[in-house]
């Protein structure tokens, strides 16, 4: 996301916040990326969920530009077809790092816990890219977090138990950097 790019967003009921125009009322998950609609969103837990049923959804803007982050949140929302063990998770946004995160607070339900009919990731405004967390698995954990970042990587040690022939009681380590490739 961007904030040079978008200057609008579509917070849905089904646990997704889209960028731009279009419709932000789907409900029925996909994996990501996918071409199909909806597209440019960065999902926590999309799902049928039911907001009429109880809880709430809101969203805040903190901070002052170049340095603003936006939440988007749902508290104690039921999946549709429940009335009882509501979820709560949000999404973070961050204009300086440009990075998202989303953070869950509580995805114990009885019908489906902890996102096993959910998907949670981000996708480009075409739906061509996009990171998947988890489409429809069981791995959206209570008091855990995703973060999501365009920024570049340090260089990693690389250690191993492998030692080349001929040597024993002696580390061995090599700093690897990377450079080219393409993606995000």
């Amino acid at each position: 996301w961007s904030s040079d790019v978008c200057s609008s967003d579509l917070i849905s009921s089904n646990g997704y916040i889209r960028f731009g125009a279009g419709d932000a009322s789907l409900q029925l998950n996909t994996t990501l990326p996918n071409i199909a609609d909806p597209n440019n969103i960065v999902a926590a837990y999309w799902d049928d969920l039911n907001p009429p049923a109880g809880g709430s959804i809101w969203s805040t803007v903190r901070g002052s530009s170049p340095s603003r982050t936006f939440t988007a949140s749902w508290v104690d929302i039921f999946r549709l077809g429940t009335s009882t063990d509501p979820i709560s998770f949000q999404i973070v946004l961050d204009e300086s790092t440009k990075s998202v995160t989303i953070n869950y607070r509580d995805t114990v339900s009885s019908m489906s816990s902890n996102g096993g009919s959910a998907t949670a990731g981000l996708e480009s405004a075409d739906g061509e890219m996009g990171t998947q967390i988890s489409a429809n698995k069981a791995i959206l954990q209570s008091g855990t977090s995703y973060r999501c970042s365009n920024a570049p990587l340090a260089p990693m040690a690389v250690s191993t138990a492998s030692l080349p022939v001929g040597t024993t009681a002696a580390a061995y380590s090599q700093t690897l950097g990377a450079t080219g490739g393409t993606g995000t």
